[in-house]
């Protein structure tokens, strides 16, 4: 047994990914500030990335510890699959986030007829089917997980079904990517300056309120509505983190498949297997720290949208500031 860096790393994003999204879905469901947000494609994104902190990450935390797999194979295999529902689940719920807040910004009249609770709704609920039913196959068939010995979790081993998960790729990966880049691209555009414009005056302009409402009722669900563009931004640079946290473990996968990375010599070899069994990865010692550091930068990402929404978004930090005063100081 032994508690060095890697335990501390696991531990703190652990900690970190839980605390922090329940934090989250405690202010959505009792507070106002995030009122704008699709609550539907919002709770399903925060959940898969509570599910990450609750059912993945913490198992990785005892294996720095014993540093071996412990657990044991069939355990590693159904791991594996568990994390790729809830990645899948997470991207589509990305995706779908930021074609509410662009469907918004283009078609301020129809959006609530657009992304209507019962659309919002199928559509969750048809991301998770898809993401299960994606693992359902190889996770009773013959494809089995390993166990990445250099990040201490279990990943999909596709190579023994390497039709099937390159289309099944190419099927659930690359539309919500490009969904997502769609979305995002048009914070770039002349058409996003002109109708961020249009918010901008209404915060200065406000709309006058209905007979049955009163005044500051109409005042107040115009400054709320004038956030629009901040919150859409927000959602751009979180996408945009999103990429950039995954693109390098991606690449450096990639390279290490087609350079064949992998050692052949005893001295150059980490540990393939547990006594449990469980497959392990041969990849050469001077590349292990690499392997470690972008696939918990990757992993982390279930929590670094926390920051973005604290750093860049007023409405998020108002919010926090409503939480703690109400159920924590008690004030």
């Amino acid at each position: 047994m032994s508690f060095g860096v890697e335990t501390i790393v696991t531990l703190s994003l652990t900690v970190l990914i839980i605390a922090t999204n329940v934090l989250i879905l405690l202010m959505l469901f009792t507070t106002d500030m995030l009122a704008l947000l699709n609550k539907h494609f919002f709770v399903s994104l925060t959940l898969a990335d509570l599910c990450i902190g609750l059912f993945v990450t913490p198992f990785s935390v005892w294996t720095t510890v014993f540093e071996r797999w412990i657990y044991g194979d069939r355990f590693c295999h159904v791991e594996a699959y568990v994390a790729a529902v809830l990645y899948i689940a997470s991207v589509h719920s990305l995706a779908w986030l930021s074609v509410d807040q662009y469907v918004a910004l283009r078609k301020p009249d129809r959006h609530a007829s657009i992304m209507t609770r019962t659309r919002s709704s199928c559509w969750v609920a048809f991301v998770w089917t898809t993401a299960v039913g994606f693992c359902l196959s190889p996770l009773f068939g013959p494809s089995t997980a390993r166990y990445y010995a250099e990040a201490y979790v279990c990943v999909v081993d596709w190579s023994s079904q390497t039709a099937y998960f390159i289309t099944a790729a190419i099927l659930l990966v690359v539309p919500p990517l490009v969904a997502l880049g769609f979305a995002n691209v048009y914070i770039f555009t002349a058409t996003y300056e002109r109708d961020k414009s249009v918010y901008d005056r209404a915060a200065f302009e406000p709309a006058p309120a209905p007979p049955a409402v009163s005044s500051n009722a109409g005042t107040m669900l115009v400054v709320i509505e004038s956030t629009r563009p901040e919150l859409y931004a927000v959602n751009v640079i979180v996408g945009w983190v999103y990429v950039v946290v995954w693109l390098p473990w991606c690449i450096l996968q990639l390279y290490c498949y087609l350079t064949t990375v992998n050692a052949t010599d005893d001295s150059e070899r980490s540990a393939t297997s547990d006594a449990a069994g469980a497959t392990g990865s041969v990849v050469a010692p001077r590349w292990a720290p690499l392997h470690f550091w972008l696939t918990w930068l990757a992993i982390g990402n279930s929590f670094w949208k926390f920051i973005v929404y604290v750093i860049c978004y007023h409405d998020f930090r108002t919010g926090l500031r409503i939480l703690y005063n109400n159920y924590i100081a008690c004030r």
